[in-house]
């Protein structure tokens, strides 16, 4: 039976270190509830405007109970572990055997491992997201959008309820108009497109090319359907690989002509000139007259598909049939100065030539282009912002671990180096048993990662979820996060004089 004074004090010392616990837990999450007070502003700041409802994610009462329900069970798990096994101590041995015993067993170095080993699991974990995100970013951030976004500025003008809306005058007010705001100070050239690129509607419609059977009822190859004013390509900086761009002569009266993508040419016409062919949409037969690039057209990830862009003045639906309420066209100006300084000059411009035009979704191409990156850049800083703070707390964790057990370790350290172990040979014991613990929690972790990186398949772009560079290299920072945090209390030891250490046991 043990003895009651030793039972008074392991009840003593499991009081103690609950309590200890206790309170790092509240400062633990008095420092989360500052970072959540400062970082959720800021992350539904940078969301990418299509997450429903984030705009009222705040740190609001029921976050704050459940931070403090999660702080008081985080502090409890701390502190029991410890607690249960301080309580199990043996007093009499302990004190036979100087005190090492009650500091130093191997419970406590078993738990010590652990919590080493996991926290780099987990770390390895986010870091290995991060690393997937980051290279997503890059990718996409290198594609090429097909037309030049910088200095150009775009806004929707319909003309619901205007009486340009009338099928004779619809023609002369888009033209009149471009040649008014060509005119002002700053903007170098004016077109307009029905449906922007990357931020407007994309309608796909059937065609048939002249030579070929007919295809059966729903095997029509499609097409994304542009009605475009002329100077279109030039204004967006789109290259015209072959043949021309649409021009003022293509009216209803002219040859109804019709310029494609690249990809629309590849696919119906592989490896001849599309110049001249000819393409049926609805009951017009279209001829081929140029051939342009490839755009990013409804995703900024996905491949270009087949595009076809028909002359403004030569669509009947636009001219004639179209009703009033889906009657616009998005203007599309180049400037030579910010495009955003010139987007109220350009306003009066239109309104001086009908009040009654509808003006919306007023934007410049460049925001159009990170608008749509929106969502990995969100993703990215998510990941960035977790994996760089579980880093932190891996190498604090380290430091500490390694810190303690160094400091346990005094006398045996002592006992080495007087019976003529080296200073290289004490930094070598110490940085073993850390990169032993570390290499463990690597290997846990990127057994995780491999297991979990299929659920964000759908997230990356131009990188495989498994990249072996990406988990080499996250693997790596861990170990050099690792050595970093060992080195000084590793250090530390090699110091120790045996003469001192021994006398101090």
């Amino acid at each position: 039976m043990r003895p009651r004074c030793c039972l008074a004090i392991g009840r003593l010392n499991t009081r103690q270190l609950l309590t200890e616990s206790l309170i790092f837990a509240v400062l633990g999450g008095g420092a989360g509830l500052l970072l959540a007070l400062w970082g959720v502003p800021l992350l539904v700041a940078l969301q990418p405007g299509d997450i429903p409802r984030i705009e009222e994610v705040a740190v609001d009462r029921q976050a704050l109970l459940f931070m403090a329900l999660v702080s008081l069970l985080a502090g409890l798990a701390v502190g029991v572990a410890p607690a249960v096994v301080s309580s199990q101590v043996d007093l009499a041995r302990s004190i036979n055997n100087g005190g090492r015993s009650a500091t130093g067993g191997p419970g406590k170095t078993r738990l010590r491992g652990l919590l080493v080993v996991s926290q780099v699991a987990v770390t390895l974990v986010l870091l290995v997201g991060a690393g997937l995100m980051m290279r997503t970013f890059v990718a996409l951030r290198g594609i090429d959008p097909g037309f030049d976004p910088d200095s150009v500025v775009t806004m929707s003008v319909s003309l619901a309820g205007s009486p340009h809306a009338a099928p004779q005058r619809r023609a002369g007010f888009f033209q009149e108009l471009v040649q008014r705001v060509e005119a002002v100070p700053g903007v170098v050239s004016v077109s307009a497109i029905n449906h922007l690129p990357l931020a407007g509607d994309t309608w796909h419609l059937p065609y048939a090319v002249a030579g070929r059977p007919d295809p059966a009822p729903g095997e029509e190859p499609r097409a994304v359907y542009r009605v475009v004013l002329p100077g279109y390509f030039e204004t967006m900086r789109i290259p015209v690989v072959r043949g021309r761009d649409v021009s003022a002569r293509d009216t209803l009266g002219a040859p109804d002509i019709v310029v494609v993508n690249e990809q629309l040419a590849g696919t119906q016409w592989p490896g001849e000139d599309p110049i001249g062919k000819r393409i049926q949409l609805g009951e017009s037969w279209l001829s081929v007259v140029g051939m342009v690039k490839d755009t990013r057209q409804e995703q900024w990830a996905a491949a270009p598909e087949g595009e076809m862009y028909i002359p403004f003045l030569q669509s009947e639906d636009y001219l004639a049939t179209l009703p009033e309420s889906r009657l616009y066209l998005t203007l599309v100006v180049r400037t030579s100065v910010d495009p955003a300084a010139t987007v109220p000059a350009i306003e009066r411009v239109i309104r001086s030539h009908d009040a009654q035009v509808t003006l919306s979704e007023i934007q410049t191409m460049r925001r159009v282009v990170d608008q749509a990156n929106a969502r990995p850049r969100f993703y990215l800083v998510l990941l960035a912002a977790f994996a760089g703070l579980a880093l932190t707390l891996a190498f604090i964790g380290i430091y500490g671990v390694m810190s303690y057990s160094v400091s346990q370790r005094t006398q045996e350290i002592g006992i080495r180096m007087a019976l003529g172990a080296r200073r290289a040979d004490v930094l070598r014991l110490v940085l073993r048993q850390t990169l032993v613990t570390t290499a463990a929690g690597i290997a846990i972790g990127l057994a995780a990662s491999l297991a979990l990186v299929h659920l964000m398949a759908s997230l990356v772009y131009g990188v495989s979820p498994v990249d072996p560079l990406t988990f080499a290299a996250v693997a790596g920072l861990l170990a050099a996060v690792a050595f970093a945090a060992t080195y000084v209390p590793a250090r530390r030891a090699t110091r120790v004089d045996p003469m001192v250490s021994l006398r101090s046991e």
